[in-house]
């Protein structure tokens, strides 16, 4: 878990939540993922990257915790619902990494926390 991470283990930590164990290269993957996430692959890259999780935060970090939060803060589901819809965790799971990451994303400037953790829609 130390050092940059790329795109692909983002692909893998999602593969639960997403219930898809094929290909992370179609197009149903692809349009599963902004709907559970709301942003890309990429910037879920730049986000990890730039906070260093594996530093800067409680022992035990995994990628999926990401994952976690930006699901919590796209779908806004009940605690007991996000936590088995991302694979059956405890409520007290769930909440601890979601938020330990909502507050950590709190201290990145407004504007890149808003290019990068929430994809606009395309006009037209």
């Amino acid at each position: 878990m130390v050092g940059i991470v790329n795109t692909s283990t983002f692909k893998i930590a999602a593969r639960e939540i997403l219930k898809n164990h094929g290909t992370t290269e179609n197009k149903v993957f692809k349009r599963r993922w902004m709907s559970a996430f709301g942003t890309t692959p990429e910037n879920c890259c730049i986000v990890w990257n730039m906070i260093d999780p594996p530093v800067n935060m409680a022992n035990g970090v995994e990628h999926c915790h990401l994952l976690w939060r930006l699901y919590f803060m796209k779908n806004y589901n009940t605690e007991s619902i996000n936590a088995a819809n991302v694979g059956g965790v405890d409520e007290k799971m769930f909440r601890k990494w979601t938020w330990l990451f909502v507050d950590e994303i709190s201290f990145l400037e407004y504007p890149l926390v808003r290019s990068v953790c929430f994809v606009l829609p395309k006009n037209g």
